[in-house]
């Protein structure tokens, strides 16, 4: 007994010191435990941002968290994020694979998952060459009035005092619906009230991720979570899907109506000059079916992307003046 006792004590040791030497590397942050991290410290909450803001007041900016063994440095304030995703935007391109990105791809390449290579270089060259089609149009911009507007007329005249959360959610997806795939969406549409669904089971079950995506063998002990985002995730492309395929049966090339005829006419351009070169577009097979897919979940992401800017009044002011200068 007494050599086993030693064995594990000289095992634990060696573990722990082996694990707070590697945390003596990164940024300072609440103090972790070998195995879970910061796990426990973050279990008590669903709004991780909150809590990130306020170990960055007592430990400065950056500051790490484990997630089991798994450091991930946590970036909050403008400046920081500035110096890390502008002035070194190469070092911190990459994506690290997760349950959660998984889903979001279905199998597909997705330029909002897809890790830093030249897949997804070809893809960022596509998407860009989209947005600067769509967006020398007014249509974005006219339909975004014409939402707007007709939601101001169905008010009644004089003081009123409404709801403005569900008001702005159908014209949120209304403008998406149009722009992204040129449909309109009832307020008894099934797809809207799918959409509406997913929206609101994803921020109730996973709205900061899966547990397996920073512990994978907690996705053993959260099984029926995982399982029922897998379902969720299924069920959501199949409407996205629904909506690509109307929207890409109205594409005439020379016509852009919507963001998925920009899609697709700047695909086909790209396949027209890489195959002079047989670049990675060829490679990567951009001809196949597949690309339905991401062409339907990219364009949403596009879509409902939005900017949660910072309760601080500075700190929102300088995010606005560099999203104000950013050049597609």
């Amino acid at each position: 007994w007494r050599w086993l006792t030693t064995a594990v004590v000289f095992l634990l040791s060696y573990v722990m010191v082996r694990f707070y030497h590697k945390v003596s590397k990164y940024p300072k942050g609440p103090l972790p435990f070998p195995v879970v991290g910061n796990l426990l410290a973050l279990g008590s909450t669903n709004e991780l941002y909150k809590k990130a803001e306020e170990w960055a007041r007592q430990y400065g900016d950056p500051i790490t968290l484990w997630m089991g063994e798994k450091p991930m440095v946590v970036l909050n304030t403008q400046k920081v994020v500035k110096e890390a995703f502008v002035e070194k935007r190469h070092e911190f391109a990459g994506r690290f694979s997760t349950k959660m990105a998984e889903l979001q791809r279905q199998g597909n390449n997705n330029i909002v998952m897809e890790d830093y290579n030249p897949t997804w270089k070809a893809l960022r060259k596509v998407a860009l060459t989209a947005v600067r089609k769509y967006a020398v149009s007014d249509s974005l911009e006219n339909l975004c009035c014409e939402v707007v507007d007709a939601y101001v007329d169905s008010l009644k005249e004089g003081s009123n005092i409404v709801d403005s959360k569900a008001p702005f959610l159908y014209m949120l997806y209304n403008i998406i619906g149009m722009s992204v795939y040129g449909t309109k969406f009832d307020k008894e549409s099934p797809e809207l009230a799918k959409l509406k669904e997913f929206n609101q089971e994803f921020l109730e079950s996973a709205p900061n991720g899966l547990p397996s995506d920073i512990v994978p063998w907690l996705g053993v002990l959260y099984r029926g979570r995982e399982k029922k985002m897998e379902i969720l995730f299924r069920e959501f492309f199949e409407v996205l899907d629904v909506l690509y395929k109307r929207a890409a049966k109205t594409y005439v090339p020379g016509k852009l109506d919507n963001f998925t005829h920009s899609m697709l006419a700047a695909r086909d351009e790209a396949i027209e000059q890489e195959k002079k070169r047989r670049s990675v577009l060829d490679r990567s097979q951009h001809g196949s079916d597949h690309h339905g897919h991401f062409w339907s979940g990219f364009g949403h992401f596009i879509g409902g992307a939005t900017v949660a800017l910072p309760d601080d009044d500075k700190e929102a002011g300088d995010t606005r003046k560099d999203l104000s200068k950013v050049n597609l």
